[in-house]
């Protein structure tokens, strides 16, 4: 009886596949990203523009909550002022001497569909959950690569998006978004904090 019970435990060992290298570091990364409650960051953002071969370098501040709905301020101070604040489905943005514009996203499908993939990148969701969405690989320990799926709603606007962590926390430390036309935004996070409470008045219009 015993013998038979081992015997079976040990084919389904055997048939079951040890998870790959991939699956690791995205069941790592969730786990990473779980007690995430909210995250506020300095950021320095280089565009590229392929065609001119120009770069250009801003700096700025990120508030992020993560709720039901989730809360983002995306702040650049230098060297042109200006804020992005979602709330849900609705987005606002602040130019300095200029009226607030607001923004339905419900009506918005591009900027829907960049603010959830912020979102995600973030921690609002399992990264396994995104499958769907990317074919992922590996670019190196701690550098997760998505490319869009034919057909998802990001498909048009990136080939490709770097997801670059924390070797130690696993938590994003950057992005690179790479543009369907070549051009490319890369984003390097410093002085993370995670877990604080944040003022209510960052995420006003």
């Amino acid at each position: 009886m015993w013998r038979r019970i081992a015997l079976l435990s040990l084919l389904l060992t055997l048939g079951t596949a040890p998870p790959s290298p991939l699956e690791r570091l995205l069941d790592r990364m969730d786990a990473a990203r779980g007690d995430v409650r909210t995250l506020e960051a300095d950021f320095v953002q280089r565009n590229r523009v392929r065609l001119f071969r120009q770069e250009l370098t801003l700096r700025g501040r990120l508030l992020y909550e993560r709720a039901t709905p989730s809360r983002l301020r995306w702040e650049y101070t230098a060297p042109d002022p200006s804020t992005v604040i979602l709330d849900g489905q609705q987005a606002y943005l602040r130019l300095p001497g200029q009226a607030t514009q607001r923004f339905d996203l419900t009506q918005q499908g591009t900027l829907r569909a960049v603010f959830d993939e912020l979102n995600l990148w973030l921690g609002s969701a399992s990264l396994r959950e995104a499958e769907k969405e990317y074919e992922m690989s590996l670019g190196g320990p701690a550098v997760l690569i998505l490319r869009p799926r034919p057909g998802t709603p990001l498909a048009g606007i990136f080939s490709r998006v770097e997801m670059r962590l924390d070797p130690r926390t696993l938590l994003l430390s950057g992005l690179l978004l790479v543009e369907s036309g070549g051009d490319e935004k890369e984003i390097a996070f410093t002085r993370i904090v995670r877990n604080v409470a944040l003022p209510r008045e960052a995420f006003r219009p």
